[in-house]
C-alpha cells in the first residue's frame, strides 16, 4: 500500500506488477546485466532501499526509506506548550511544539546529530 501511495504522491502513472525482495548484490546484477522487470519494485533488504525495473532493464531507485523513518517519539510538556521530539532516519530529529491553549497552533524544529530528549533541550530549540 505504501509503495502505491508513493507514486500517487509523486504524480507517477504506473502499474506495479509485483515487489521482489533481494540481497544488495542481487540489486547489483540486475543493474549489471539490464535484467529487471519494467513496472515492478525491488525491495534491497540489506540496505532498505526501493528500486523500480525500467522498460530498459535497468532500474530507477525510488527512495531511501530509512531517511524517512521516524522512531523514538518522546513527549515533553511544560505550562504553555507540548513537545513531540522524534528521530529521522538515523542522524537527525524533529521535535514538534503545540500550543497548549490552541492545540491547532503547531510549530516545528528541525535538525541533525542528536536528538533532544529532555525538557531543557526542546524548550531551547528555534521553532518555525
Amino acid at each position: 500500500m505504501k509503495h502505491l501511495l508513493l507514486f500517487i504522491c509523486l504524480g507517477l502513472s504506473v502499474t506495479l506488477h509485483a515487489q521482489t525482495d533481494r540481497t544488495e548484490a542481487q540489486i547489483n546484477d540486475l543493474i549489471t546485466n539490464n535484467t529487471a522487470i519494467s513496472g515492478d519494485m525491488y525491495h534491497d533488504t540489506d540496505n532498505n532501499l526501493y528500486y523500480m525495473g525500467l522498460d530498459s532493464g535497468g532500474l530507477q531507485l525510488v527512495s531511501d526509506f530509512m531517511a524517512l523513518e521516524i522512531s523514538n517519539e518522546q513527549l515533553f510538556e511544560n505550562a504553555n506548550y507540548i513537545y513531540i521530539s522524534m528521530q529521522k532516519g538515523t542522524n537527525a530529529y524533529v521535535v514538534n511544539r503545540y500550543d497548549k491553549s490552541d492545540i491547532n497552533q503547531e510549530d516545528q524544529a528541525t535538525g541533525t546529530g542528536a536528538q533532544p530528549s529532555d525538557l531543557a533541550s526542546v524548550e531551547a530549540l528555534t521553532y518555525n
